[in-house]
């Protein structure tokens, strides 16, 4: 005999009072008026309403254009970089080869950057993957 299964059903409690059709309204919060300032002082200097520092704007990523045949640290990382992206599936050996050519041809084209040679990781590209 296969195994019934009965759906979960949630009655009323027929002995709780009955709750009202909506929640009481809630009063306006009143609106409290500045107080006023006081008049200057001769002689001393008046507190300057503080502001937080601005943020200092983050430094321009900079390296070297890397292209196909190039290899190093520098390419090391780009392939890192991309593997995290999902884009390059190959091994971390630092050689610029055809796969991380496709790879950064690839995220260019994904991320509008038409500004740079297709494969090429120059600078507009470099800001767009590492900035």
């Amino acid at each position: 005999m296969p195994l019934r299964i009965r759906p979960y059903v949630t009655m009323p409690d027929l002995g709780a009072p009955d709750a009202p059709a909506s929640p009481p309204p809630v009063p306006p919060i009143p609106r409290v008026a500045a107080p006023p300032s006081a008049p200057p002082v001769p002689g001393v200097a008046s507190p300057s309403p503080s502001r937080s520092p601005s943020p200092k704007p983050s430094a321009p990523v900079q390296g070297p254009t890397l292209r196909f045949g190039d290899s190093g640290a520098d390419v090391e990382k780009l392939q890192r970089l991309l593997a995290d992206q999902g884009l390059y599936r190959g091994r971390i050996n630092g050689q610029f080869d055809s796969r991380v050519e496709r790879a950064v041809s690839t995220f260019q084209f994904e991320n509008g950057i038409d500004d740079e040679e297709w494969g090429v990781y120059g600078p507009v590209t470099r800001r767009a993957l590492e900035g």
